[in-house]
């Protein structure tokens, strides 16, 4: 039996899909703050929690049989003052402790391992979905130039340098400067803020997107699908570069189509 925790996005609702096409059991749990209400279409059995209420969700986890749990979609970081806990909510950020402060990678590590020390398994998205990510190379007509090439390597050597200092996932890079790098706002809002940034009107600059180096590998991995193509074509981006082992791809057959149909190149490393 597997319990999804979901967030909002469409990665839950392919999760859902597809394991009711496995036939496979499993129930949700959602949070009043980022309820994802077409994932929610797709099913029955669920519950609502708010988000600091651990003892109220890993019982109901319990009651349900649950053995693995998958955490999927967008779920923002509240602040203290906005967080209400039950309980275990409150003995859960004591044994958190230091690890809230360090970032999304040393707390979504520790939360793993205090859902670990409950009984259940953590698993990935990948672990369900088997078409997640791309293989190395480009993977659309569109082919990188010369200084595309230069500005995905320049993109993640940044990314490699900054992980360590756990702040984001993207960057973009145009003619070898940093328009704009990933923080708390997401990668939608960067390239939303970088368009502005850019030296050339014509379509220049790469939106780089990979996995932090120390992150956990089963929860909040880099994703992009058809907005994410959307944006960088607004945008007037030359292409977009991912990494091949973490980013997940949502509607491959629709995001390389729809980067064919607008001059985007696409390259997985």
């Amino acid at each position: 039996m597997i319990g999804l925790i979901l967030g909002t996005g469409d990665l839950p609702c392919q999760i859902i899909k597809k394991l009711k096409e496995q036939e496979t059991l499993f129930t949700c749990v959602f949070f009043d703050s980022f309820l994802n209400n077409q994932a929610i279409a797709l099913i029955d059995d669920y519950k609502r929690f708010q988000l600091g209420y651990v003892g109220e969700i890993i019982s109901y986890l319990k009651q349900k049989k649950v053995t693995h749990v998958l955490f999927a979609g967008h779920i923002a970081r509240p602040g203290f003052k906005d967080l209400h806990t039950d309980s275990k909510g409150k003995m859960w950020l004591v044994k958190l402790g230091l690890s809230i402060f360090k970032g999304d990678d040393g707390l979504l590590v520790s939360i793993t391992q205090l859902l670990e020390a409950e009984g259940f398994k953590v698993i990935a998205a990948d672990d369900i979905l088997d078409d997640l990510h791309l293989s190395n190379g480009t993977h659309t007509i569109i082919h990188p130039s010369k200084q595309d090439l230069l500005d995905i390597e320049k993109g993640i050597d940044i990314l490699k340098a900054t992980s360590q200092l756990d702040i984001g996932q993207a960057v973009v890079v145009e003619d070898g400067l940093v328009l704009g790098l990933e923080a708390i706002e997401g990668t939608e809002k960067l390239i939303q803020r970088i368009s502005c940034l850019k030296r050339s009107k014509v379509n220049s600059g790469v939106l780089v997107k990979m996995a932090k180096q120390n992150q956990s590998k089963k929860i909040d991995l880099p994703t992009i699908g058809p907005d994410t193509v959307q944006q960088c074509i607004d945008s007037k981006l030359t292409g977009l570069a991912i990494d091949s082992n973490y980013t997940q791809v949502l509607n491959q057959e629709r995001v390389i189509r729809l980067a064919n149909e607008n001059g985007l190149f696409i390259q997985a490393f």
